[in-house]
Parts: C-alpha cells; structure tokens; sequence
C-alpha cells in the first residue's frame, strides 16, 4: 500500500494539554516534549527516563512541570512558550493538581527504611566477590547529607563500598589489599559523584567499573556524573575480600545510613548508560545474564532480605536473628 502525504498546513489554535473540546483527559501527565524532527526508537528509549536541559538540538517545546509556580506552566527550552494551568489564569477547582512524583517502580514495591541504626548483612557468597566488570544500582532517599554514612560496604580495599560524604555527594571505594582498612591513595582509592544528592527525594544511582581499563563511572538518574581510572587492574588487581557484605552500615557500625533505600542491583558486567536509564524504573526478573545480587525488598520473610538472583544470598535484616 502506498501512502502520499499532502503538506502539513499550519493553523492558529492554541495548544491543549488534557483538553480537547468535550474530550476531557482523566490521569496522570508529565514530561511533554514536542520535537521539530523525527526522534529514532533508539533516541526515544534512550531518554525517556531522562530530564533533559532544554537547550537540545531541535527541541520546540518542554514542559517537566517541575519548574511551574502559581497557574504558569513553564516551557524549559531556550525560546519558552509557557502555559497556564487551567481554564485561565485563576485559580479553580477543575484545575490539574500538581504531584511531586516519587519514584517509579512496580504497584507491589516496598523499600527500607533506615533510621540511622539499622542494617542489612549479607554473607561473603562467592557471586558477590565481583573483583573484575562491575556494575552497583540502587534508589536513595536520604534523610541527611551533612554526615559521612555508609550505604554498601564490604571491603574499601577490595571488591567494592560505596558512601554518602557530607555535603552529600556519593563515594565508591576499591582497593588491592583485599581489607576493610589500609592507606588512602594506596591501599585503595576512591571516586565521587560530580554533583550532591538531594535530601529526602529519590535518585537513581549507579557506579561501574571496567576490569579491564579500570575505570569507575558514576551515573546518577541515568544520567553520566563522572569518570577517572582507579587502578591500573595490570599491575594493581582489585583484591577479593573475606568481608561479608552491609547495607545500612559500616563494619564498625560507627558510620549509619539515615533514610530510604530500594532495588539494589550487583552486576558482574559494565552496564551502559543506556542500560541504566532503560531499567532502572523496572523491576528485573531475576535471571538476567551477569547479575550477581538482586534485592528488590519486596518479598521479605521474616528477618530474611531475599536475594531474587539464582544464587539466592539472602541477607538478614537487623542485627537480631533471622
């Protein structure tokens, strides 16, 4: 079947967004983005899970809806036509209501939450001594960012440990010592995020390392935060430790997570960026190829942290009996 299509003939409507004369929308919107080009699957895919900044190539119009006060709507791009929320610029019953959105995730998720002296352990299960291509992803909501708390730690001179410092930016640690201690710069080495979390609302994130290159990249939301070589993994090879692994905690149970923490993904590959933001708001099954460790915190039985992985190295929630 062949298709001809006539010359799109401008017109001089206004635009509207969940109206369409007697054709009203019921639910929920977000993230409206109008294009002067025809986006790919791919670039579709790509960025869906992704704020963008509004300066983008061809981009006419955006409205996130995060930067909106009182009735206006505020268009992001550089030449911004922005709106009004409602019929005008009034305030009415019939308008839209705002929602701060949460984070996305499956109509049965659950998450922890940590009150500065709770924990998760999890034994020293062969899949989690991850020495080589690693990948760590998790959802955060911290309650405070002005102290150092540990988020994931197992060794800072081995396989991997991740921190929130104060100010609130995000810290991997690895070394080649295969120890919870050693020297800074020497023993092990570290890499934060460019930018600080938020307090009290939910970001993704995401730390790699290439076992090859030995390069760690953080990843926040999705979106590339930072990258630097650790370690020369030629002469200097990241250690496997004895250490067992802690959410929630250091191994002193000095340093205390405050705040929520959810879906906590260890993989024994490098993940792209692509990858991260085309999954990180889908729950996995379990079976995917190269993944060590999965902790949804949805289905808890008991004490017991169940691990949705075919290894199964549940952990144990608290620091009484399972």
């Amino acid at each position: 079947v062949n298709y001809t299509i006539q010359n799109i003939v401008a017109s001089a409507s206004d635009v509207w967004i969940g109206n369409g004369s007697s054709y009203a929308f019921e639910g929920n919107i977000d993230d409206v983005r109008i294009w002067s080009e025809a986006r790919t699957g791919a670039q579709i895919s790509a960025h869906m899970n992704q704020e963008l900044k509004g300066n983008e190539i061809n981009l006419s119009a955006y409205y996130n809806f995060n930067k909106s006060t009182g009735q206006d709507v505020v268009d992001v791009t550089n030449i911004p036509d922005n709106g009004v929320l409602g019929a005008d610029a009034s305030v009415e019953e019939t308008d839209p209501l705002r929602i701060n959105s949460d984070k996305v995730n499956s109509e049965n998720d659950s998450y922890l939450s940590f009150d500065g002296g709770d924990r998760v352990f999890i034994s020293n299960g062969s899949q989690l001594q991850v020495t080589g291509d690693l990948t760590i992803e998790m959802w955060l909501k911290p309650g405070d960012i002005n102290t150092k708390r540990a988020i994931m730690n197992k060794a800072v001179g081995g396989e991997y440990t991740v921190y929130l410092e104060p100010g609130g930016q995000l810290s991997f640690y690895n070394g080649i010592n295969g120890f919870h201690t050693g020297t800074a710069n020497v023993d092990y080495k570290s890499i934060w995020t460019h930018k600080p979390l938020d307090s009290n609302e939910w970001t993704h994130v995401a730390i790699t390392r290439d076992g090859t290159s030995g390069i760690c990249t953080w990843y926040i939301n999705g979106v590339f935060s930072r990258s630097a070589i650790l370690f020369d993994p030629a002469v200097n090879p990241i250690a496997s430790s004895p250490d067992d692994v802690y959410i929630g905690v250091d191994r002193a149970g000095v340093s205390k997570y405050l705040g929520e923490l959810d879906e906590v993904r260890i993989w024994s590959e490098v993940r792209t960026e692509m990858e991260i933001g085309q999954h990180m708001y889908q729950e996995l099954n379990g079976n995917e190829p190269n993944l060590n460790g999965y902790y949804t915190f949805n289905s808890t039985e008991g004490q017991t942290i169940v691990d949705h992985t075919i290894y199964e190295n549940h952990g144990l929630l608290g620091f009484g009996n399972a």
